[in-house]
């Protein structure tokens, strides 16, 4: 045998070797994520037994609390805010 013979014989059997593997691998990753997808949903899903429901209004008024620029707006207007003089009529 030559060596352009020989060179060409053992890339054929290191392919073969090396398709064996990768299906071996894409076969054991397929599997593993098979079932890693359905142990997880029955876990994921379940909410906590001692969390507290919060209504849009509860949210909104601990948004505007927390808020900084609201308070600054506020303090802002109250300051230029022109103070009203109560005339009685008399």
């Amino acid at each position: 045998m030559n060596n352009l013979s020989m060179a060409v014989e053992l890339s054929l059997r290191r392919s073969d070797r090396m398709s064996v593997v990768l299906t071996v691998t894409r076969l054991v990753l397929r599997v593993s994520s098979f079932l890693l997808l359905i142990t997880l949903p029955g876990q994921a899903q379940t909410p906590a037994p001692d969390q507290k429901t919060i209504s849009l209004e509860e949210l909104q008024q601990m948004a505007l609390q927390n808020n900084p620029t609201f308070a600054q707006a506020t303090a802002k207007r109250s300051r230029l805010k022109p103070k009203r003089k109560n005339k009685s009529c008399g």
